[in-house]
């Protein structure tokens, strides 16, 4: 299996901080490219303004703030190399990541992992654990250091 197209998920945590520079180097001796990506996680909740209901996140505002921090992350660990593109998703990130990489035509999806165990696990659940369970696509998951 080669893997050309390679999408990086990130939540600006230090955890997936690692995984970034770890998929920057494995693009780089695979002659891959990388996709960096996040997800704004939408709130169900809307308000009543003005006589109509609006969501209560602005999002083209928060999606450009997204994006120039995925563009900051990009400098930061080193990659630009390797990643020209990013992408910023609304939903779940245990959903929009493995819809994101299907639509992208990407080989493999990176994402770090912060490796809870028991009671945090079974409350706090797994994103990456949600995203290998939904995708048929490779994932590599970078634990935290």
């Amino acid at each position: 299996m080669t893997f050309q197209k390679i999408l990086v998920a990130t939540d600006f945590s230090d955890c997936s901080q690692g995984a970034v520079r770890a998929a920057g180097e494995l693009a780089r001796k695979l002659g891959a490219e990388i996709i960096l990506c996040t997800s704004l996680e939408a709130p169900e909740e809307t308000t009543l303004l003005g006589g109509s209901i609006k969501p209560l996140i602005d999002f083209p505002k928060e999606t450009a703030e997204a994006e120039k921090h995925l563009r900051a992350v990009i400098k930061t660990a080193g990659i630009g190399d390797v990643c020209k593109k990013v992408r910023v998703t609304l939903h779940a990130p245990g959903e929009d990541i493995p819809d994101l990489a299907e639509k992208l035509k990407c080989d493999l999806i990176v994402v770090g992992t912060h490796g809870r165990t028991g009671w945090r696990h079974l409350v706090i659940g797994s994103v990456t654990e949600r995203i290998i369970r939904k995708t048929e696509i490779a994932v590599l998951a970078i634990p935290c250091k």
